[in-house]
């Protein structure tokens, strides 16, 4: 199983067990509705979740159109990152009454935000080119401004802060993972894997770890300076 098939289960399985944390700190619920340059729009559709999917190719396109990018600034990863969870195009649609041949895009609108904020990264190939892995590593941001990354309604918006920075990193190689977690009180990342904590140090140090091995980072998440499970 990969990753992302892990942390869904795990997830699931403490929402069979009656545990109101999944819910309360890993959900999100957003309301999505495609909207035409003709203006015609469609019914807003509401769902839930704990993961956001996030693609590879689309993220590096987007990013490189960019002149300026800082993967230190939580702005420029919050817009590239919304125009990633953007990218859904559809016939416009009033394209039966209207005979409208424009593309429709949809919009994103976060309802409830999560206190742990999880992005799945979708490969096109599970052993990927060392250099597009050593250039989304590199862009990955280290933190996250919700208010870039998603249209919303403050009055109406549920749930953390804006800022969020990141915590956690999954990665594979074959079959093999490790994850990348920060250790608050350290000060520094460590690194985990099946029989194994290792001090990792600073970021630049892990993004060297992708730079001299093999992994392929799969699953990213960031927390919220608000998290409280109490």
């Amino acid at each position: 199983d990969s990753a992302i098939e892990c942390y869904e289960a795990l997830l699931k399985g403490l929402d069979n067990q009656g545990v109101t944390l999944t819910s309360k700190i890993f959900s999100y619920s957003v309301c999505e509705t495609t909207v035409c340059p003709c203006g015609a729009s469609s019914e807003p559709f509401i769902s839930a979740g704990h993961i956001f999917y996030v693609s590879v190719d689309d993220f590096l396109s987007l990013k490189r159109d960019r002149t300026m990018y800082n993967s230190k600034n939580g702005r420029d990863f919050g817009n590239v990152l919304k125009d990633c969870l953007q990218q859904g195009k559809s016939p416009c649609p009033d394209e039966e009454a209207t005979k409208c041949k424009n593309i429709a895009k949809t919009q994103t609108t976060l309802l409830k935000a999560p206190r742990v904020l999880t992005l799945s990264l979708s490969w096109a190939s599970s052993q990927a080119d060392r250099s597009l892995v050593l250039e989304v590593i590199q862009s990955v941001g280290q933190q996250i401004d919700v208010t870039k990354a998603f249209n919303y309604n403050m009055d109406e918006l549920e749930g953390a802060g804006d800022i969020y920075k990141l915590s956690g990193i999954v990665a594979y190689y074959g079959r093999h993972y490790v994850a990348f977690v920060y250790h608050t009180s350290f000060r520094k990342w460590i690194s985990c894997d099946d029989s194994t904590f290792k001090t990792v140090g600073s970021w630049s140090n892990v993004v060297d770890r992708f730079k001299t091995g093999k992994w392929q980072p799969e699953l990213l998440v960031y927390t919220s300076r608000y998290v409280d499970i109490e």
